[in-house]
């Protein structure tokens, strides 16, 4: 009899039958607070929990997170406590750019002719009293690749001046006489 229960609700999950809840970015990122040390992106992402009740994580999820650019980490993050309310539902996640670390990324920004290698990493540790499972996930995305959009933004404003702060002028010159 537990099979046969077990059995149809492994069916009914899988094939659809039982919602499941869900979750996505809503907005990958927001200028949040500025200090001379780091720089606040404030991430929005949705859930949706299709259940009467309302989940917590509590003391059992542990993620991590980095992102590098052009090889350098310029932010690492933590989160560990994730709730899922009821319904649909928006929430926050910062991250903290250490300022100090985007001079070295800026040379490496140029010496790749202006293209964008970012490398964001993730792992994710779900400790129970009965087993632990971890999950681990890298992404990579290039941006302005075969473009110099720095080089090309210099370049055209400086042509939409060209003969507009230069002119030439005729000016008679008198000698003067004095008495």
């Amino acid at each position: 009899m537990i099979l046969v229960l077990a059995g149809s609700g492994y069916l009914a999950v899988t094939s659809g039958a039982v919602p499941k809840p869900s979750a996505g970015v809503q907005d990958f990122g927001d200028w949040g607070s500025v200090t001379p040390h780091q720089t606040e992106v404030v991430t929005t992402f949705w859930t949706t929990n299709p259940y009467p009740i309302e989940f917590t994580t509590g003391n059992t999820l542990h993620a991590r997170y980095s992102l590098s650019l052009n090889g350098v980490t310029v932010a690492t993050g933590t989160r560990n406590r994730v709730d899922l309310p009821r319904g649909n539902t928006t929430q926050t996640q910062s991250t903290y750019i250490q300022n100090d670390r985007l001079k070295d990324w800026w040379v490496n920004f140029i010496e790749a002719n202006e293209t964008i290698h970012a490398t964001a990493h993730g792992n994710v540790r779900i400790a129970t009293p009965v087993k632990n499972w971890s999950y681990h996930v890298s992404k990579t995305h290039t941006q302005f690749a075969d473009r110099a959009p720095i080089l090309d933004s210099l370049s055209h404003a400086a042509a939409k001046t060209e003969g507009k702060y230069v002119r030439t002028r005729r000016v008679d010159v008198v000698p003067f006489i004095g008495t």
